[in-house]
Order: structure tokens, then sequence, then C-alpha cells
């Protein structure tokens, strides 16, 4: 085989690896090349399709994200829940992220959420009434207050946040979803008025696009995909109303269609996919709500004793977990809720170290052999 090897950058011997690269997708460099920047190796300069796909691929040596780095599913894997950001009974704004394992009851260490510097070198931006998502085992954040245009992923096998391409459209009080091998950002708020745009992320070229907007615009909604359409519940049209639409999107037409209404109108909700249901929980509607996207039609699945307004909901080891929120009283919730489907009971899991509100809860596959495990205490799972 004859080596692929360069020893001068005016191109003399680079032939052979320059017909190289054009027909291959590289995951990345080797050696001591991944800790250089792409555009920074002569060799791909002459490759631009090649120089793009590293650019989506290829981060800093202590980033690096590709098939080897993902853990094998073994035994020394759980299925978790994450409780991410969100805020306090004071207003303050949460930074750790809380990671629940319902079958060890246990709790896992994971990395905070990430820093964004403002102009003002001393402060943070916090991150409030952002978006969340679970795409390949990754999390995905994006939109907020004060991060309106930043998305960020967090990849499990190494425990780091890593940032990825801007929004075209800064949001808040959005929605995320994963549908057809792409991420999509929903709606929300942009400062003035609830938007209409619908943007999907390709993974692959690190790129977002708009798609067809939304039917009505509206903000603090509840997203879930399931069969490969998308759907928006409910949410506000403005600050004061809330609405019962079901609205629903098909990727193969790039057209939006409206379903049946919730029985309630309802904002500041969330929901979840699980076993051809979506399930949707929060804002004042003191019950868990269940839409069957096959036969399209609703039906309410158990009541609450108080409000859970700005909740996070997970479909987790088989069951359903609700997390936190605010009351009636708009105080602060601490406890962790778990619906069972097989024996239809609704049970306290345990009960978090502070109440939260305002946050995002996700499911993804957690190493035991990647992270630190911490002996429950501050946690009763």
């Amino acid at each position: 085989m004859q080596r692929l090897s360069s020893t001068r950058s005016d191109g003399v011997k680079l032939a052979p690896l320059s017909r190289f690269c054009r027909c291959c997708q590289l995951p990345g460099y080797v050696g001591t090349q991944s800790l250089q920047p792409p555009h920074s190796n002569h060799l791909h300069n002459h490759c631009p399709g090649n120089l793009k796909s590293l650019r989506c691929t290829t981060l800093t040596y202590s980033q690096i994200i590709s098939e080897r780095t993902k853990p094998r599913m073994h035994e020394f894997q759980s299925e978790v829940f994450m409780i991410i950001g969100g805020c306090t009974k004071d207003e303050k704004f949460v930074t750790e992220v809380t990671c629940l394992d319902p079958l060890r009851r246990s709790r896992l260490e994971v990395s905070k959420l990430p820093t964004s510097e403002q102009e003002n070198e001393n402060e943070d931006k916090k991150w409030v009434e952002f978006a969340c998502i679970t795409f390949k085992n990754e999390v995905y954040i994006s939109g907020g207050k004060e991060t309106q245009h930043e998305v960020w992923k967090y990849n499990s096998s190494i425990n780091k946040w890593i940032q990825i391409e801007y929004l075209n459209i800064g949001r808040w009080r959005h929605k995320m979803a994963a549908l057809c091998g792409k991420v999509y950002a929903i709606g929300g708020f942009d400062g003035s008025q609830r938007i209409y745009s619908v943007e999907a992320y390709d993974p692959f070229h690190n790129c977002w696009a708009e798609v067809a907007p939304l039917l009505f615009s509206v903000s603090s909604f509840a997203a879930a995909s399931y069969q490969n359409k998308l759907y928006v519940i409910g949410g506000g049209p403005n600050g004061k109303l809330a609405t019962d639409k079901t609205q629903c999107f098909d990727p193969s037409t790039n057209k939006w269609s409206l379903k049946a209404p919730m029985p309630v109108e309802a904002k500041c909700i969330n929901a979840v996919s699980f076993h051809d249901h979506i399930y949707v929980v929060g804002g004042a509607m003191k019950a868990l709500y269940s839409y069957s996207p096959l036969e399209d039609n609703w039906c309410l699945v158990t009541k609450f004793s108080h409000e859970r307004a700005s909740c996070g909901i997970a479909a987790c080891c088989n069951k359903i977990f609700i997390t936190g929120g605010r009351d009636e009283k708009n105080e602060v919730i601490a406890t962790v809720m778990c619906w069972n489907t097989e024996n239809e009971k609704l049970t306290e899991e345990c009960v978090l170290p502070r109440g939260v509100s305002h946050h995002s809860s996700v499911t993804i596959r957690k190493s035991y052999t990647h992270v630190r495990r911490i002996i429950p205490g501050a946690v009763s799972v």
C-alpha cells in the first residue's frame, strides 16, 4: 500500500493524500493532528467537501465526539432522567444538572450547564426559559432569555457541554423536538411577540434551516414527536391567554395541520411521548392528560391535588416522572412524582434538595464507568 504522507507544505508530496481525502469523509484527525482546527491543516484546504465535514465533527482534543467515544450498551449503563436548569423559590437560577437513576435509586454527578460570558466579563448568562431535547443519547439545549441564539449539546460519554451552530432566530419560552434525524426549535417569544418560526438542525452539516412556520404563534406550549410527526400542544398566543389547539407538522410535506384540541386551554406545560401516547402536564390543569396520535383523541389520565405549572416530564424505566413546578400559590415544588402506566398509580418518587421550576427534564442512557456515582443523601430516591 502506498504511504499517504507529506513532508512539505507546497503540495509536492501531497497528491496521494489529497486524492484519498476527496474519496472519503474522515471522522477527525489522526494522532497529534487532532489538536488542530480543520482549517489549519493545508491538506484539507484543497478539499472543501472534506473540510466542511471535519468542521462538523472535529473539536478540541478534550471534546472529540465519535462513535468510538460513546459507551457500549452494557450492564454498567442505566436509563436516567436529568433535571436541567430552572429557578428556585428565591428566583435564583440553577446551573446544576440533577441526574437521577430510578432503577439503582441513586444520583449521578454530571457537568453543570455551560457558562456563556456576557459583555461584562464578570457575569455569566443565566439559562432560563430555554428548550431542551434528547437526540441520539445527547442532550441539546437552545435559546433562553439571556442566551437567545445559543445552542449547546451534552455528550454523556465525555461528560461535557459543547457549543454548536447558533439559531437563526433568537427565542425563549419555545420547545425542541427530535424528528427524522433532525432537531427542531419551535415557536417561542423573541422579546416583543410570539413567533411562528420553526428551525430544523442538521447534525451532520451543523446548520439550522427554516421549515414551514406554525399555523398559530405560541409560547410556553408543549411539544413531542411521534411516528415521524411533530405535535405542538396548547401554549400562549399572548401574555394573558392560553389555547387548546394541537398543531401537527409532517416533514415529508413540510406542512402543518390541526388535530383534536386539548380538553382544556393551557400554557406553561410540557409533554413526552410514551407507549403510543403523548402525555401532557403542567399549567393550571391539576391533571395529567394523554393524546393518542393514532386515534386523534384526548383522555384524562389522573388528577393532582395542586397545580404544577412549568414542571418537567420525562419517560424513564417504563414510567413517567413529573419534576418540580409551581403550585397555585406560586410556591416552587420540590417533589418528583411517578406515574406507573401498568398499575395506573401516582406515587411520590423522591424529594429534590430544593424546589425548581421553569426547568427541563429529559432521559438518556448513562454509563457508570464515565461518571462518579454520588452516595444518596441529599436526594432520597
